[in-house]
């Protein structure tokens, strides 16, 4: 029963690398595998553009022991490294031979999984259905789309 305004797009399972869009995000996305991913931080900053991961993992800065989370808060904005070093400590991610140093580059990797699996939730809304039926889709995003449902009448 076809609906004014609403539009059913479909995928057989299969998601191919995005033109355009950096390895970081696909990483985030699930379109690029995590372990190619050779910058996790990346991938680390962009969800906390979206997401507040100090508030959801009850993180503490690693450099600033005595300061309550509010004071936190109230200071400054979290960088995507501070981010994975009080992840790190968190967890128990230690680099092995480097005498007790955090191991951010694992706990940058657990977030983008956790992200993956479904743990942390990051969505977009739809496009507009005006969107889909806009010159703009037709002259920059319809040309990557091998699918006749949005080829023009």
């Amino acid at each position: 029963m076809p609906l004014d305004g609403v539009t059913l797009i479909d995928s057989p399972g299969l998601c191919f690398p995005l033109l355009g869009v950096p390895p970081p995000l696909q990483a985030v996305m699930g379109t690029h595998q995590i372990a190619q991913t050779r910058d996790p931080a990346s991938g680390v900053a962009y969800l906390a553009l979206h997401l507040f991961l100090e508030r959801y993992y009850h993180l503490r800065r690693v450099d600033d022991d005595e300061a309550t989370a509010a004071d936190a808060d109230a200071i400054q904005a979290w960088s995507a490294y501070e981010v994975c070093e009080s992840y790190a400590k968190k967890k128990g991610f230690f680099v092995k031979h480097g005498k007790g140093a955090l191991d951010v580059h694992r706990a940058a990797m657990a977030l983008l999984q956790e992200v993956y699996d479904g743990k942390l939730v990051l969505y977009w809304r739809p496009p507009e259905l005006n969107l889909l039926r806009s010159r703009q889709f037709e002259t920059e995003m319809a040309p990557f789309l091998s699918l006749p449902v949005f080829a023009r009448e």
